[in-house]
């Protein structure tokens, strides 16, 4: 896996700076040949405001965005697949549906008439673990393409849409629905469906606002639930593992955390009590707990630590995007070795903005199905004015184990969670750590919020 990141990195980064020698010779070309235009520091900084992303690009990988559910109706006949069996028919559709989230497709908004038409055709329903900008969803499909401008439309889940030209309908958490396209079209070929029905995991599934009695629930003092929440007719099981907590940095390690995060470690205060070490310097402080978080504050923006710091290079004006202050969190995540968890993954599973602060979850994943500690995610950070103002980070390794978790009776767990919900709620499922195992749970979660 390393290995590849690093191969990965090195293609990224040569594009990079052959795509900055070339325009860099075109605008002196420009420059030599016609008197009215000039190569100024401002066309180079244009250039170089895209080439710092080099300094992330080798960290992004599909695998941070796979999706929750995966489903398929083709010919009347549905079935669907939870964690990694989704995660892995994905991958294997990458290739074809990568052009619906890249920069020559058309956004255009919709209503709900698109999902109803959706419904009557032949599908592929995907179900992201939480809304994401669509250029977040681009660049790790495709990290290559990462010089590429793509919108900022937020997705949460999608039909694609299997006819003579393939597109798909996507919506974000708070309603909005969109028809997307691809500017050169493009068809899925059908017969890749077919030997799904015999891979194992997969299940029939439908809809909520396909059940009559299901229906009735919604009614209940406004919407309580998305119609399209899943409804999965069996008990669902995952792999479980052995989780070790309260792994943080000691010694050498925290100091070296210390640095990553602005503080000089020959230099700041500390303060330890049972639970733990506090450290202060200059305007920072910084919380390891002995049961495995690390939190960090600052009094004020300028305290920050700045994303210019983290990825090597200064953006004009600060203006780094959700996607830039992603990449910052899969490096100090790196850094801080959260990355080192044994056999967990990892997932985006936040990245949104308010248009004051940029705030980015990293979640550790297992059997594809997203794992929630005591501080939600693996890594959290809050961006302010182009600064990181907080950061949480919660330490844990797993190890394999024979071990499996099931949630029983999934469809009557999940109708009940919506008689019992007072606001409109998602409904999936996560792993929680509990006596040092991993264990299956239904999740219920504010859908108008954007936050778990």
């Amino acid at each position: 896996m390393k290995k590849a990141v690093v191969i990965i990195k090195i293609a990224v980064v040569a594009l990079l700076l052959v795509t900055l020698v070339c325009l860099s010779l075109i605008y002196m070309s420009f420059y030599r040949n016609e008197e009215s235009v000039e190569f100024t520091p401002k066309m180079d900084a244009a250039v170089r405001d895209k080439v710092y992303r080099a300094g992330y690009v080798g960290l992004m990988s599909e695998s941070l965005v796979r999706p929750y559910f995966l489903g398929y109706s083709f010919g009347g006949e549905r079935v669907g697949y939870l964690g990694s069996g989704a995660g892995e028919l994905f991958t294997e559709l990458t290739p074809d549906i990568l052009s619906i989230f890249g920069p020559d497709s058309r956004f255009v908004a919709s209503d709900e008439s698109a999902l109803d038409a959706a419904l009557d055709g032949d599908f592929v329903y995907v179900r992201f673990r939480f809304e994401l900008p669509r250029s977040v969803i681009y660049y790790m499909l495709c990290p290559e393409m990462i010089l590429e401008e793509v919108g900022g439309e937020y997705v949460y889940d999608m039909f694609i849409l299997l006819g003579r030209q393939t597109y798909a309908v996507m919506r974000d958490m708070r309603g909005n629905i969109y028809t997307c396209a691809p500017d050169n079209a493009f068809t899925i070929n059908k017969n890749t469906f077919l030997p799904y029905t015999d891979r194992e995991g997969g299940f029939a599934f439908t809809f909520v606002t396909e059940s009559e009695a299901d229906k009735a629930l919604l009614s209940v003092g406004g919407k309580k639930a998305d119609g399209f929440e899943i409804l999965v007719p069996t008990d669902v099981t995952a792999q479980s593992a052995v989780v070790e907590t309260g792994t943080l940095p000691r010694g050498e390690d925290a100091d070296a955390a210390l640095t990553i995060l602005g503080l000089a470690p020959e230099k700041v205060t500390s303060h330890e009590d049972d639970d733990g070490v506090t450290y202060y310097d200059e305007g920072r402080t910084v919380r390891m707990n002995k049961n495995g978080t690390l939190h960090y504050s600052v009094l004020s923006p300028q305290y920050g630590i700045g994303i210019s710091d983290i990825v090597g290079y200064a953006l004009s004006g600060n203006n780094y995007t959700v996607t830039d202050c992603v990449g910052a969190s899969l490096v100090l995540a790196d850094q801080l070795g959260i990355f080192n968890g044994g056999a967990f993954d990892y997932a985006v599973t936040c990245a949104e903005t308010d248009g004051a602060d940029i705030v980015v979850g990293i979640s550790y994943v297992y059997d594809g199905f997203t794992v929630v500690t005591d501080d939600m995610y693996a890594l959290k950070i809050v961006v302010t004015d182009g600064k990181v103002t907080s950061l949480n980070c919660s330490y844990a390794k797993a190890r394999v184990y024979a071990g499996s978790t099931t949630v029983t009776n999934s469809r009557w767990r999940a109708r009940l969670a919506i008689v019992d919900s007072a606001s409109p709620i998602g409904i999936g499922y996560i792993q929680k750590i509990k006596n040092s195992r991993l264990y299956l749970s239904l999740a219920v979660f504010d859908r108008e919020g954007g936050g778990k």
